[in-house]
């Protein structure tokens, strides 16, 4: 399709960042300012791009991720002599001393790239300089079940958000209870040990009580492929969705309509012939 001065405008300003960080990303102070927004729109696209539809696909991968963000911490040093995951994390590079590769920059260890996979944060008042250091994964996995639970809320037209309120606040509680812990114990921490209780536990705790997890756990009806069924949505007109090369089986209104491609669609028998667009 045609670009757009908008377009244009956005890759240009996206490549001069990128080269930026490239050039600075060892010898600039603020480098890390960069990275930091690479990582959050990287966040932010992934989550508006990979929605769920129910809480099982949620439950499932963000179990394997706890089993494995911890494997990878705590368990990997016996079978590696090391934490794979510290390792990454931290470029493989030497951290006892923060001068090390600047003494020693043939050292193996002093020569790889770190990439910008993370969020950094200088630590305040800390001779040893370095960084507080958040996986982009320890923010996208819990994020997508806290998208899920918005789309939930807005779906059933809950007038205050309460489920998507309370995975924020979960949220939160499992990164600060994250940080405390690498403060106490002085050694990294695998933030999904943290953040997966506070967020999937409390999510299942709080549907048990309330008799919806059934509906969570499958799927409600109000959610399809991501996408949701609003309550107050506004019927489209066949030739409408036809004139833009949608195919529509059966009578009615389709309940959910997405134009990127032509798809086929079967209306639901004893739904309501209402249909909305959106993308959360």
């Amino acid at each position: 399709g045609s670009v757009s001065t908008l377009d244009g405008l956005c890759t240009g300003t996206g490549v001069f960042l990128s080269v930026t960080w490239f050039l600075v990303r060892e010898t600039a102070d603020w480098a890390f300012v960069l990275q930091d927004l690479f990582g959050m729109c990287l966040c932010v696209l992934f989550l508006s791009v990979i929605r769920f539809s129910n809480m099982k696909v949620a439950a499932l991968l963000l179990s394997m991720a706890f089993l494995y963000d911890i494997f990878f911490v705590f368990i990997s040093p016996y079978f590696f002599s090391e934490s794979v995951m510290v390792k990454v994390a931290t470029g493989n590079q030497p951290t006892a001393d923060p001068d090390y590769c600047e003494k020693y920059p043939t050292d193996s260890d002093c020569q790889s790239t770190e990439l910008p996979m993370l969020l950094l944060l200088p630590r305040i008042d800390d001779y040893t300089g370095g960084y507080t250091m958040l996986g982009l994964g320890d923010i996208v996995l819990p994020g997508l079940l806290v998208a899920f639970a918005a789309r939930y809320d807005v779906s059933i037209g809950a007038r205050i958000p309460w489920n998507f309120l309370i995975m924020v606040g979960g949220y939160s509680v499992g990164l600060m209870m994250a940080n405390v812990a690498v403060y106490v114990m002085e050694m990294g921490q695998p933030a999904l040990l943290y953040l997966v209780p506070c967020t999937l536990g409390i999510l299942t705790l709080k549907a048990r009580r309330e008799g919806t997890l059934h509906d969570l756990w499958n799927g409600p009806p109000s959610l399809v492929n991501g996408g949701f069924y609003h309550h107050n949505a506004v019927p489209m007109r066949r030739k409408d969705l036809e004139s833009n090369g949608v195919h529509i089986e059966g009578e009615g209104s389709p309940l959910l309509y997405q134009s990127q491609q032509p798809t086929s669609y079967q209306q639901k028998p004893g739904a309501v012939p209402a249909m909305a667009q959106h993308d959360i």
